[in-house]
């Protein structure tokens, strides 16, 4: 018969046993978890958000405001606002890969690039680009990154085309999770955006994209 001190050692040498097969099973689940959270976010073509930005250059000016953003594909039209619902810039981003900036009085201007248009006519820019795919949770497709997760598969941060991205926390939007908060580190640049809304698919409304086709 069994004595107690060999029981004991059983018990122990089996809950060892069950912690090392559960470690890999778990790591296995999240990756299992990314790669699906990945191809459902990608896949995410039609998006848009209600929230705030904060901007601060050391290097040049700083900026905060509210912000919104509507993105159909490659398109998209974001809207800049005062905390008092005054709107101070309007971009456009055509399928073309051109940018319109307008500001109230003054004419519209049009260039290739966001981020020096950006630069040129606010004082301060944002990685459109990058945050296409960042702002969903994800990483650019087609540029090297490095990134951990955390235990349900989602990006705690990211490291990618010279800037470090954090996902500070995260919102059920129908059957996705996407971003609350999400902070961004390049140089003396730091970014931090709110999203307070989400609309996905069909329920967002592109009305304001569609005359940017061509």
């Amino acid at each position: 018969m069994m004595n107690h001190s060999r029981l004991y050692l059983v018990l122990i040498l089996l809950l060892l046993s069950a912690c090392a097969v559960r470690g890999p099973l778990d790591e296995r689940q999240r990756d299992a978890s990314w790669q699906q959270h990945l191809h459902s976010l990608l896949s995410l073509n039609d998006w848009g958000f209600d929230g705030r930005a904060s901007v601060i250059d050391k290097q040049h000016t700083s900026a905060s405001m509210n912000l919104r953003w509507r993105q159909s594909e490659d398109r998209f039209d974001i809207r800049l606002m005062s905390f008092l619902g005054q709107q101070q810039a309007h971009l456009q981003g055509r399928a073309d890969g051109s940018v319109i900036l307008s500001q109230p009085g003054k004419p519209s201007v049009q260039a290739a690039s966001a981020t020096s248009l950006m630069r040129q006519e606010l004082g301060w820019s944002l990685p459109l680009e990058g945050l296409n795919f960042w702002l969903r949770g994800v990483p650019m497709p087609d540029a090297a990154a490095d990134w951990r997760l955390d235990e349900s598969g989602r990006l705690v941060w990211l490291k990618q085309d010279g800037w470090r991205i954090e996902f500070a926390a995260y919102m059920p939007v129908e059957d996705l999770q996407l971003v609350r908060k999400i902070r961004l580190y390049h140089g003396s640049v730091q970014i931090r955006l709110v999203m307070d809304h989400w609309q996905i698919g069909r329920d967002m409304s592109v009305g304001d994209l569609q005359d940017l086709s061509s």
